[in-house]
């Protein structure tokens, strides 16, 4: 074979060749120096045999980081979902009070930013209800003033008429 024609050449390789069958083998050899005889050291094995592991240890990571890829699509899913919960509680809250809706309330669950921020949010919804309140008192103070200064209007007119006719 090729691998025993270089190694009594006195190279020493490895290498991967075809074998008496035609198989592609990987090939070790060397010639061996001892006084007086003259040998060569050869050994081969298939390719396919000798590429097993490897190739069944690429398939176990391949298939091992697809599984790792779907735990954390599903992770990702969940902590999104997770985090956007509150989010979209904020969206609705705003939108509501947007349409004149100022008795909404953002239920508090966490105490991080989102929960601060939903505080602020029912802060400035408390807000808003008392400055309607007071707006709503002060209307109403303005309506009764300008009923009473009706009231003594019609009343100074009618004191008008009265005298004008007495006259």
């Amino acid at each position: 074979s090729e691998g025993l024609i270089d190694a009594f050449k006195g190279q020493i390789e490895t290498s991967i060749i075809k074998d008496y069958r035609g198989i592609p083998v990987l090939s070790s050899y060397k010639l061996l120096k001892i006084p007086g005889i003259q040998w060569a050291l050869m050994a081969e094995i298939d390719v396919e045999e000798a590429y097993a592991p490897v190739r069944e240890l690429a398939w176990q990571v391949f298939y091992s980081g697809l599984l790792l890829i779907g735990v954390m699509f599903f992770i990702t899913l969940a902590l999104t979902s997770l985090f956007l919960k509150p989010i979209r509680s904020l969206i609705e809250g705003s939108r509501q009070v947007s349409e004149g809706n100022h008795q909404v309330q953002i239920i508090v669950k966490t105490q991080d930013e989102l929960g601060h921020l939903a505080n602020t949010f029912n802060q400035m919804v408390k807000s808003i209800q008392e400055k309607e309140v007071l707006i709503q008192k002060e209307h109403d103070e303005k309506i009764q003033e300008i009923k009473l200064s009706e009231k003594k209007a019609f009343e100074a007119s009618h004191a008008k008429s009265l005298f004008l006719s007495n006259m």
